[in-house]
């Protein structure tokens, strides 16, 4: 959200069904930075890595894929936002949220790891994957 509001407030774009849905959509591209982090850093941790190495590797070894599969995006969606008057709404939301939400996903996600291993207190989906695996 925090990308989303101000592009369209810039951009004179109301919020209506189509924002909702590119919304929708950008959640599921967020969510899988911390996937991709959380799992690679799990299958260390599982190999006897101290979690705060892990998750930083983690971060490392997956950026290249991150970052490609964001810059993927942004390409499709580049020529909808600057042609096209009806995908314009869509497309610059999910544009908007990409760009802030992978340097904030890529910052956050090994903080709260890192947090949460150090209180003890792994959420329980997290727990669940680590001993699943």
């Amino acid at each position: 959200f925090l990308g989303v509001f101000p592009v369209l407030w810039a951009l004179h774009v109301e919020f209506g069904f189509l924002e909702i849905l590119g919304i929708i959509t950008l959640v599921g591209i967020v969510v899988n930075v911390g996937i991709f982090v959380i799992d690679y850093a799990n299958r260390r941790v599982d190999e006897g890595m101290d979690p705060k190495e892990a998750v930083a590797l983690a971060t490392a070894v997956r950026f290249r894929p991150i970052f490609l599969t964001k810059v993927t995006a942004l390409g499709s969606l580049l020529p909808l936002a600057i042609l096209s008057p009806f995908w314009r709404g869509l497309s610059s939301v999910i544009i908007a949220g990409i760009l802030t939400s992978g340097v904030l996903s890529l910052f956050t996600t090994p903080i709260l790891y890192s947090w949460f291993t150090k209180l003890g207190r792994l959420p329980q989906w997290i727990k669940s994957k680590r001993t699943s695996a």
